[in-house]
């Protein structure tokens, strides 16, 4: 029985103290209210290439978007965080930080995008289905539909020309002679040579590394490489489901093949009988030309009729091995059913005619 004093002192210093008086037998209860200011920092950081940010930790979840050159800011308790940026073709950046209490907290994100080169868009990353239908006509029992995730990449609007071809390899193969027609007659080793060339004129990471036939693609890579089958398919449909970019049908304005087939009855249109001039016909919604017809465009991936049921969902490569490379988008020589968006064909790829030709991808 008596009066004591009660004292806290509480981790950020303060003190709160109270009287007790105890009486014998009786409990005595008493509430110490004291409830201490959050210690907070905050956080400061800058980004070369614009993107969304998000920071996490500490039960904070938190985002935002900053523009090229910018800079976002918060306010957090004291903790470790992780601070992210997405960037608009798919690349990530992460870095940890710790808030201190009354303190400014700086991060510098460091990511440039890759710079294109004129006359290439970029293709925005994003889920799709490859393949076709089975009730659209004139499919292939190849063309089994099946979702596919594609990361973003860039890709040239045209073929390749015998103009850059030229500038680049110092010759011309093409049956058809024109420096704004597409390059035809050329290998798919030839395009894998072209993009390597390019690369090291440009200072660029060569993308392949050839001994005899066999081939090696560092993904890692800055340089110019071939699409892979699925990356064509995906810039191709730009988002359609139809089994044209130009929906059910493709007319000989919007396309150079063989008019004297069209597609499913549709009326006939002109035969060129040879290439025309890259970017003569109709651009899909993301601005590429010659997606459907003109000549045959190499790709990365050896064939395989049965690859679609056990590809990867992400990116796909394509088989491990094969004799054949994959070509897509017909040619001026096709039936219109070929230039299909999910048409899938093949060639030995050392082999050269003047249907062939081929487009290149930088990541």
């Amino acid at each position: 029985t008596g009066t004591y004093s009660v004292t806290i002192t509480y981790s950020d210093g303060y003190v709160e103290t109270r009287s007790v008086t105890i009486t014998g037998n009786v409990p005595s209860t008493e509430n110490f209210s004291y409830r201490p200011t959050p210690v907070t920092g905050s956080l400061t950081a800058s980004a070369i290439t614009a993107g969304t940010w998000r920071v996490t930790g500490a039960g904070v979840n938190q985002r935002g978007y900053v523009s090229a050159g910018g800079t976002f800011t918060g306010t957090f308790a004291a903790g470790t965080y992780t601070a992210t940026i997405t960037y608009s073709d798919g690349k990530t950046e992460t870095q940890s930080l710790t808030i201190i209490g009354n303190q400014t907290s700086r991060l510098s994100f460091s990511y440039r995008a890759p710079t294109m080169p004129a006359n290439f868009v970029r293709i925005p990353g994003g889920t799709f289905t490859m393949g076709s239908p089975s009730s659209e006509v004139n499919r292939y029992d190849d063309e089994t539909q099946h979702r596919v995730t594609i990361t973003g990449f860039s890709m040239s609007k045209y073929e390749v020309t015998q103009e850059e071809w030229s500038n680049v390899m110092g010759t011309n193969p093409s049956n058809f002679q024109g420096y704004n027609l597409p390059v035809e007659s050329v290998s798919w080793y030839d395009a894998i040579e072209y993009c390597n060339t390019r690369s090291r004129k440009e200072g660029l990471t060569p993308a392949y590394s050839r001994s005899g036939d066999s081939v090696t693609w560092n993904r890692s890579a800055n340089g110019y490489r071939l699409p892979t089958e699925a990356e064509w398919e995906y810039a191709c449909r730009a988002g359609t489901t139809t089994p044209f970019s130009t929906g059910t049908n493709i007319t000989t304005n919007q396309a150079n093949y063989d008019g004297n087939y069209p597609y499913n009855g549709n009326a006939k249109g002109t035969y060129r009988e040879r290439t025309w001039a890259v970017g003569s016909g109709t651009a899909n919604t993301w601005g590429l030309y010659d997606m459907h017809g003109n000549v045959w465009e190499w790709c990365w991936d050896w064939h395989d009729y049965g690859y679609y049921s056990t590809s990867s969902q992400t990116d796909p490569t394509g088989a491990a091995s094969g004799t054949y490379r994959v070509l897509r988008g017909g040619c001026w020589d096709n039936v219109a059913q070929s230039l299909r968006s999910a048409a899938r064909s093949y060639y030995t790829p050392a082999n050269r005619i003047n249907g062939l030709g081929f487009r290149v991808v930088l990541p």
